[in-house]
């Protein structure tokens, strides 16, 4: 690959001491990197989707002091040779991710260490970027846990969309790009925030988007679905309400209604598409929940990138 198709920006040392709000512009994609596998692969998608969606990048590793009860250890108090082990790291991760790449990139890719930890500076970023991307997991996480601990802070803290790239197969695998955007609508306020996010971003990508309601009562004694019942009519106003703000999107798209669970639902048709988006909390999460099961199912279940929405 030829590496001068990608533009860097050099760790400059002499700047690290400062915010990240100081130095990273608004509007920018942001990743977080930690040199883990799970980063790699998060850098690998963010790099490619910065391109599509015609956005600069920020990769931030976030470097914190385990002894540090109160504010970070700045990074000027490191040694020379801490920061070239934390410089060699950030400089690893994005070689492997260009390395991952179907075709060389071309997007604005800056680099940075700051002082904090991952999660609360990635948070704190959510706030101005575009979109905050992480890996499912990296270094440090259980290899027996849904997510990592900084994927989880981040979904659980951040007040802006954040993509967690997960699944079982290659997020840049040619064979598996089905130019597929997959949103789960529920009539609720986050889902609204869901479904206009997933036509916002398949109006920049071109990606058809598939949207889908799931119903159902679980456990014992169910409606089929072809029953007259109040639950089927509900679902069947809750996708009418969404079909008019998709036909006015001007976006290529599909819906449907579907019984069973929603979670389950969407797990099963992320298999076929290369981003499932879901709102943070639907009508059934419980006011104290950051996430609600639904999107907490996802995160666990789906076999691709997932993104929380907000409102």
């Amino acid at each position: 690959m030829e590496r001068d198709l990608v533009e860097h920006q050099n760790l400059a040392w002499h700047e690290t001491d400062q915010r990240p709000e100081q130095v990273i512009p608004t509007g920018t994609l942001v990743v977080g990197i930690d040199g883990s596998d799970g980063s790699v692969l998060a850098l690998t998608w963010a790099l490619r989707e910065a391109a599509r969606r015609g956005l600069e990048l920020d990769a931030v590793l976030g470097w914190a002091d385990a002894y540090s009860l109160v504010a970070p250890t700045p990074l000027s108090a490191l040694s020379k040779g801490q920061r070239t082990r934390l410089k060699g790291r950030v400089e690893s991760t994005l070689r492997h991710a260009e390395e991952q790449l179907l075709e060389p990139s071309a997007v604005m890719a800056r680099t940075h260490v700051f002082s904090g930890r991952p999660a609360e500076l990635l948070s704190l970023l959510s706030t101005r970027a575009a979109l905050v991307v992480v890996g499912s997991h990296g270094y440090g996480s259980l290899k027996a846990s849904v997510l990592g601990s900084v994927s989880r802070a981040c979904v659980q803290a951040a007040t802006g969309p954040v993509v967690v790239v997960r699944g079982s197969r290659r997020p840049l695998d040619a064979t598996t790009s089905y130019d597929h955007i997959l949103v789960g609508v529920d009539g609720s306020e986050c889902g609204r925030a869901a479904l206009l996010w997933a036509i916002d971003e398949a109006r920049a990508t071109g990606d058809h988007l598939e949207a889908v309601h799931a119903w159902g009562t679980p456990g014992l004694g169910v409606m089929p679905p072809g029953a007259e019942s109040d639950l089927e009519k509900t679902a069947v106003s809750t996708l009418a309400e969404a079909k008019r703000d998709l036909h006015r999107s001007g976006c290529s798209f599909t819906s449907h209604l579907e019984y069973g669970t929603p979670g389950g639902v969407l797990a099963t048709r992320s298999k076929t598409v290369d981003l499932v988006v879901v709102g943070s909390r639907g009508r059934s999460g419980l006011p104290g929940l950051l996430l609600g099961s639904v999107s907490e199912q996802c995160l666990a279940h789906s076999d691709c990138p997932v993104a929380i929405v907000r409102v």
